[in-house]
């Protein structure tokens, strides 16, 4: 499971680390074709509550085979030079994952003492993300365009043939019905609206992040490297390793503090990271990209949704988290037309203010579960 978990983190940690520059500066499309793929990426992701609600209760392993499918998209890709286009296409493999995914992460979140478990679980993420970005750069200086998302292709679709073998199908309970998934949706209202308001935030503001980084690392001059192998060093290799070490302390501190104070405090935390990249430049830029904040987020995110929701429905709330968490990054390619225009400093303030609304909301949906379970 480590393994395919691992493969598939790999093939996503190219993707990201390739796209962002090969669609910035390869094609030409700069940050407003940035703004448009990372919207799309994940508008394509609303499938994700209906798919998790018929996993749970039909069974079975069919997301897996159409998971499997996203590996489509990256062999079409070299055929594709304009960047909406390209866009669009590429959109579609984050329309597969969202359907495939709640079903894996069934797989992790039952039982006890879930947030270690998916602390765990998250190691090969961030060890394969780490590889993946890395090795990026170094892929596409030998083997070009096609042989670079040949190789995320084949890597892709290697996972989910293990996932296919591994994961056991969820078990369909006929006793779920839309009745049940309506009542945990009404429970989670406010922590999804939570999700959706922080994930507009954060990846609005990465993409202006990202552009930053961009700059920083064709500035600097590195030995032995091109700007592409230079990127996808730093874009991924520190920050993954140091991530390891920060999703076992999550695991530990979710076992000891609430995961809904963890996650309103890294809003915050998000706010002073993103404007720490708006006063400096080039090497001090490169140093803040390694600081893993996500792990935590990530966590407190999934055990979060699965300790508030019935054992029965984990697929459905993870599916939930992943649903919301598009649709406030499809309000990016939504907005798209005036996004594209804003500077850095008001995407950052844009940004704080919907990360600070995401940590009131909650706030609020933890007191009114501290409050049902005292009335």
């Amino acid at each position: 499971m480590q393994i395919a978990v691992t493969l598939h983190a790999v093939a996503w940690g190219m993707y990201y680390a390739f796209t962002r520059i090969y669609v910035i500066k390869d094609l030409g499309g700069g940050v407003k074709a940035l703004i448009l793929l990372t919207g799309l990426e994940w508008f394509a992701a609303l499938l994700a509550i209906p798919a998790g609600y018929l996993a749970d209760r039909y069974g079975g392993k069919w997301p897996l085979y159409i998971g499997a499918f996203g590996a489509i998209p990256f062999l079409a890709a070299p055929l594709v030079t304009e960047p909406t286009l390209l866009s669009l296409m590429l959109s579609t493999s984050s329309l597969t994952w969202a359907i495939a995914w709640p079903t894996v992460l069934s797989h992790v979140l039952r039982g006890e003492d879930i947030g270690m478990k998916y602390s765990k679980f998250g190691l090969g993420i961030g060890l394969g993300w780490g590889l993946g970005s890395t090795a990026s750069g170094f892929i596409y200086e030998r083997l070009g365009v096609v042989g670079t998302f040949t190789l995320m292709a084949a890597l892709y679709l290697t996972a989910y043939t293990a996932f296919i073998n591994r994961v056991a199908g969820v078990r369909g309970v006929e006793r779920v019905t839309k009745e049940d998934l309506l009542e945990m949706m009404k429970v989670l209202k406010f922590f999804v609206s939570a999700i959706a308001v922080s994930t507009f935030a954060r990846e609005y503001i990465y993409i202006h992040l990202t552009a930053k980084l961009s700059q920083a690392v064709s500035s600097i001059s590195f030995p032995s490297l091109s700007t592409h192998e230079a990127f996808g060093i730093i874009y991924g290799v520190t920050s993954s390793m140091l991530a390891t070490p920060v999703r076992l302390l999550a695991g530990k501190l979710i076992s000891k503090v609430n995961p809904l104070n963890l996650l309103a405090l890294m809003n915050l935390a998000y706010i002073a990271y993103a404007s720490a990249f708006y006063f400096f430049n080039d090497v001090l830029i490169v140093i803040l990209w390694q600081i893993p904040l996500y792990p935590l987020v990530d966590v407190a995110t999934y055990t979060s949704a699965a300790l508030h929701s019935p054992e029965k429905l984990r697929s459905s709330a993870s599916g939930a988290v992943i649903a919301f968490s598009s649709i406030g990054a499809a309000f990016i390619a939504l907005l798209y037309p005036v996004l594209s225009r804003l500077c850095f400093l008001t995407a950052l303030c844009i940004s704080s203010i919907a990360l600070l609304t995401s940590s009131a909301l909650i706030v609020i949906f933890r007191n009114s579960i501290q409050y049902s379970s005292n009335s």
